[in-house]
C-alpha cells in the first residue's frame, strides 16, 4: 500500500475520474442524488493543489455538480468550494487504497456546509467485482473499523 501522505504518491494517485460506490454521507443518501462521480485535476504538485468536480443526477434526471479547490495540508486535504460556495471548508484524506490503486477510501472531517463521513471511490473505468466484500475482507488496509464499514451504504 502507498504511503498516504506522500505528496508524490498522492498526485499521481488522484487525478481522474472515481465513482462513489459507498457512502455515509448524507449529501449522497438523503437527497435524490444518483450516480456521484467525484473528478480530480492536479493544478500543481508542489504545493500539492488538486480542482475537484462532483457531479450526480438528480431524482428529475437533471444533471447538477459542484465544483472546489484542495490543498495539501500536511496530512490532509482543505477543501474550498468555488463560485457562490467558496465560503465552505473542510478536510479530507485518504484512508487506504488498494494495490491496484483502483479503490480509494476517503475519510472527510465536518465540514462548514456537512457532515464528517467516508466515501468508498472506484476509479471509473474499473470493473471490481464484490466490491463490498473486497472491503470487508481488508477493512483495516483500507482504515476502517468495523463500525464505520457497517455505517456505509451502497450505491
Amino acid at each position: 500500500m502507498p504511503v498516504l501522505e506522500d505528496v508524490a504518491v498522492l498526485s499521481d494517485l488522484l487525478p481522474g475520474a472515481w465513482r462513489i460506490r459507498a457512502s455515509n454521507l448524507p449529501e449522497w443518501l438523503n437527497n435524490g442524488r444518483k450516480s456521484p462521480t467525484l473528478v480530480y485535476e492536479l493544478v500543481t504538485p508542489d504545493p500539492l493543489v488538486l480542482t475537484d468536480e462532483a457531479t450526480w443526477v438528480s431524482d428529475e434526471g437533471e444533471a447538477a455538480q459542484v465544483t472546489g479547490v484542495d490543498r495539501w495540508a500536511g496530512r490532509h486535504f482543505v477543501r474550498r468550494g468555488t463560485g457562490w460556495r467558496r465560503f465552505t471548508a473542510g478536510r479530507w484524506r485518504i484512508a487506504g487504497v488498494d494495490n491496484e490503486r483502483e479503490i480509494v477510501v476517503v475519510r472527510y472531517g465536518k465540514s462548514t456546509d456537512g457532515h464528517d463521513g467516508i466515501d468508498i471511490l472506484v476509479r471509473d473505468g474499473a470493473q471490481v467485482p464484490n466490491l463490498r466484500k473486497t472491503i470487508a475482507d481488508a477493512h483495516d488496509e483500507f482504515g476502517l473499523g468495523l463500525e464505520d464499514f457497517a455505517t456505509l451504504s451502497w450505491l
